[in-house]
């Protein structure tokens, strides 16, 4: 799958923080306009094989479903990750 940045980036206006809702969220520091891109997902694509074999070799890990049988493996640790929808 072509495309896909290979790092994740988040606005800087945009910051974690405890969430009422769970655990910890993202939240604007500063206006975002509507429109306005405030954070892109990058990462890894890795089949669902790969994904298995991440998930029996890491206890913690972000990734999301792409396409059927592709996942995007997010940067590690990256603030996005904390995005809940």
């Amino acid at each position: 799958m072509t495309g896909v940045p290979d790092r994740c980036w988040l606005d800087p206006r945009v910051a974690v923080r405890p969430s009422a809702i769970e655990g910890l969220g993202l939240f604007a520091t500063a206006p975002i306009a509507k429109g306005e891109v405030v954070g892109i997902l990058g990462g890894r694509v890795i089949n669902a094989a790969g994904l298995r074999e991440i998930a029996r070799s890491r206890s913690t890990y972000n990734s999301l479903a792409i396409d059927e049988g592709v996942n995007l493996l997010l940067d590690d640790d990256h603030p996005i990750a904390r995005g809940n929808h």
